[in-house]
């Protein structure tokens, strides 16, 4: 995801960019969506969304700035990751059980720059 630019909300402490998230239901298909790392959503109770680090997503970076995100995927509720093809996929804990993320870059370029440190995104 692209570094973001200053000014408040989750993309000011980490970073923020398009991806494509597939669809909870079977027969929905690639939606784009905003994604923004926030770095600390702070203590329990504090706000919406869970304590500590997020990644947040909506329609657009406004939606996810203005804190009415469609979604937050806590870093804490991380279980597991995959990475096949340009597909990512997420394995979060979740009452009652885990719900498994798919995402994916919309292009070679930004799966390659999106690659974590040390690693290299395949294709």
């Amino acid at each position: 995801m692209a570094s973001a630019g200053g000014g408040e909300g989750p993309a000011a402490a980490g970073r923020a960019g398009w991806l494509d998230k597939k669809g909870k239901k079977l027969l929905q298909g690639w939606q784009r969506r905003w994604f923004a790392l926030d770095a600390g959503a702070g203590p329990a109770g504090a706000g919406p969304g869970p304590p500590g680090p997020a990644l947040r997503y909506g329609a657009d970076a406004e939606e996810v700035a203005s804190g009415s995100a469609r979604g937050t995927i806590a870093v804490a509720a991380m279980r597991g990751c995959e990475c096949w093809g340009s597909t990512l996929s997420l394995t979060v804990a979740e009452a009652p059980g885990e719900r498994v993320y798919e995402l994916r870059a919309a292009s070679e370029v930004r799966r390659r720059r999106r690659a974590p440190p040390g690693r290299t995104a395949r294709g």
